[in-house]
């Protein structure tokens, strides 16, 4: 158990290291983070902060907040594995 909470707890911090990396300027909720990370495989979720970070980058900056999370959302939905 505590294994599993410890690489749950990694891996989350990894991805928010991600995130953080790209996108400056907003970071998804810790509640946000659990909820991603419960509904999808990590593949999906790399892909997904990816390809946010990218939109992020190319519309400079100009993406609020709510949009992020949506976005990120819809990307790891659409690119999860059956």
């Amino acid at each position: 158990m505590f294994s599993d909470l410890q690489r749950f707890t990694e891996t989350k911090q990894q991805f928010i290291a991600l995130w953080n990396g790209g996108i400056t300027t907003f970071s998804p909720s810790e509640g946000q983070w659990n909820t991603w990370l419960s509904l999808h495989s990590e593949a999906a979720l790399l892909r997904a902060i990816l390809k946010t970070t990218a939109k992020y980058l190319k519309s400079h900056g100009q993406m609020d907040a709510d949009y992020l999370v949506k976005y990120c959302s819809s990307v790891a939905n659409c690119h999860e594995a059956p």
